[in-house]
Protein backbone atom coordinates (compact mmCIF):
# COMPACT_ATOMS: atom_id res chain seq x y z
CA UNK A 1 0.00 0.00 0.00
CA UNK A 2 1.36 3.33 -1.00
CA UNK A 3 1.46 6.45 1.04
CA UNK A 4 -1.29 8.09 -1.00
CA UNK A 5 -3.57 5.07 -0.49
CA UNK A 6 -2.91 5.16 3.24
CA UNK A 7 -3.70 8.87 3.33
CA UNK A 8 -6.84 8.25 1.28
CA UNK A 9 -8.00 5.57 3.75
CA UNK A 10 -7.24 7.86 6.70
CA UNK A 11 -9.21 10.66 5.00
CA UNK A 12 -12.18 8.38 4.38
CA UNK A 13 -12.15 7.16 7.97
CA UNK A 14 -11.71 10.68 9.37
CA UNK A 15 -14.33 12.12 7.02
CA UNK A 16 -16.89 9.46 7.84
CA UNK A 17 -16.17 10.02 11.53
CA UNK A 18 -16.77 13.74 11.14
CA UNK A 19 -20.00 13.14 9.22
CA UNK A 20 -21.07 10.60 11.84
CA UNK A 21 -20.28 13.03 14.62
CA UNK A 22 -22.25 15.75 12.86
CA UNK A 23 -25.27 13.49 12.36
CA UNK A 24 -25.04 12.34 15.98
CA UNK A 25 -24.84 15.94 17.22
CA UNK A 26 -27.82 16.96 15.10
CA UNK A 27 -29.87 14.01 16.38
CA UNK A 28 -28.92 14.78 19.97
CA UNK A 29 -29.98 18.43 19.58
CA UNK A 30 -33.35 17.34 18.21
CA UNK A 31 -33.70 14.85 21.03
CA UNK A 32 -32.73 17.53 23.58
CA UNK A 33 -35.41 19.91 22.23
CA UNK A 34 -38.04 17.19 22.42
CA UNK A 35 -36.92 16.24 25.91
CA UNK A 36 -36.96 19.90 26.97
CA UNK A 37 -40.50 20.29 25.63
CA UNK A 38 -41.57 17.14 27.45
CA UNK A 39 -39.90 18.29 30.68
CA UNK A 40 -41.62 21.69 30.37
CA UNK A 41 -44.99 20.00 29.89
CA UNK A 42 -44.41 17.74 32.88
CA UNK A 43 -43.36 20.70 35.02
CA UNK A 44 -46.46 22.65 34.00
CA UNK A 45 -48.65 19.67 34.93
CA UNK A 46 -46.93 19.32 38.31
CA UNK A 47 -47.43 23.04 39.00
CA UNK A 48 -51.11 22.85 38.01
CA UNK A 49 -51.67 19.74 40.16
CA UNK A 50 -49.92 21.39 43.10
CA UNK A 51 -52.04 24.52 42.71
CA UNK A 52 -55.22 22.43 42.75
CA UNK A 53 -54.05 20.57 45.86
CA UNK A 54 -53.24 23.85 47.63
CA UNK A 55 -56.32 25.79 46.53
CA UNK A 56 -58.94 23.09 47.24
CA UNK A 57 -58.61 23.27 51.05
CA UNK A 58 -58.57 27.07 50.90
CA UNK A 59 -61.74 27.08 48.82
CA UNK A 60 -63.43 24.83 51.39
CA UNK A 61 -62.23 27.10 54.19
CA UNK A 62 -63.54 30.22 52.41
CA UNK A 63 -66.88 28.48 51.86
CA UNK A 64 -67.08 27.70 55.57
CA UNK A 65 -66.18 31.27 56.50
CA UNK A 66 -68.80 32.67 54.12
CA UNK A 67 -71.41 30.46 55.75
CA UNK A 68 -70.30 31.58 59.21
CA UNK A 69 -70.42 35.26 58.18
CA UNK A 70 -73.98 34.79 56.90
CA UNK A 71 -75.01 33.21 60.22
CA UNK A 72 -73.36 36.00 62.22
CA UNK A 73 -74.98 38.71 60.09
CA UNK A 74 -78.39 37.12 60.68
CA UNK A 75 -77.73 36.90 64.43
CA UNK A 76 -76.54 40.52 64.46
CA UNK A 77 -79.69 41.77 62.69
CA UNK A 78 -81.86 39.83 65.16
CA UNK A 79 -79.92 41.14 68.18
CA UNK A 80 -80.12 44.73 66.92
CA UNK A 81 -83.86 44.32 66.42
CA UNK A 82 -84.29 43.04 69.97
CA UNK A 83 -82.18 45.91 71.31
CA UNK A 84 -84.37 48.43 69.47
CA UNK A 85 -87.47 46.84 70.99
CA UNK A 86 -85.90 46.94 74.47
CA UNK A 87 -84.87 50.59 74.09
CA UNK A 88 -88.36 51.51 72.89
CA UNK A 89 -89.84 49.74 75.90
CA UNK A 90 -87.47 51.52 78.30
CA UNK A 91 -88.46 54.89 76.82
CA UNK A 92 -92.15 53.99 77.18
CA UNK A 93 -91.55 53.03 80.82
CA UNK A 94 -89.78 56.36 81.43
CA UNK A 95 -92.71 58.22 79.90
CA UNK A 96 -95.19 56.18 81.95
CA UNK A 97 -93.28 56.83 85.19
CA UNK A 98 -93.18 60.59 84.45
CA UNK A 99 -96.92 60.72 83.80
CA UNK A 100 -98.25 58.25 86.41
CA UNK A 101 -95.91 58.67 89.38
CA UNK A 102 -95.90 62.32 90.46
CA UNK A 103 -92.57 63.54 91.75
CA UNK A 104 -90.73 60.39 90.68
CA UNK A 105 -87.81 60.72 88.35
CA UNK A 106 -86.92 57.58 86.34
CA UNK A 107 -83.28 56.56 86.35
CA UNK A 108 -81.15 58.11 83.65
CA UNK A 109 -79.94 56.08 80.73
CA UNK A 110 -76.54 54.44 81.26
CA UNK A 111 -73.81 56.06 79.17
CA UNK A 112 -72.89 52.67 77.70
CA UNK A 113 -76.41 52.16 76.31
CA UNK A 114 -76.56 53.38 72.70
CA UNK A 115 -79.12 55.84 71.39
CA UNK A 116 -81.69 54.64 68.87
CA UNK A 117 -79.86 56.47 66.09
CA UNK A 118 -76.68 54.51 66.81
CA UNK A 119 -78.40 51.29 65.85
Amino acid sequence: MSLSEILEQVGVIAGSGAVGAGVTGWANRRKSRAETTQIDAEAAKIIADTAVVLVAPLAAQVEGLNTRVAVLETENRRTKGLLRIALDHIEELHDWIKSHVPGAQPPSRPASLPDQEAL
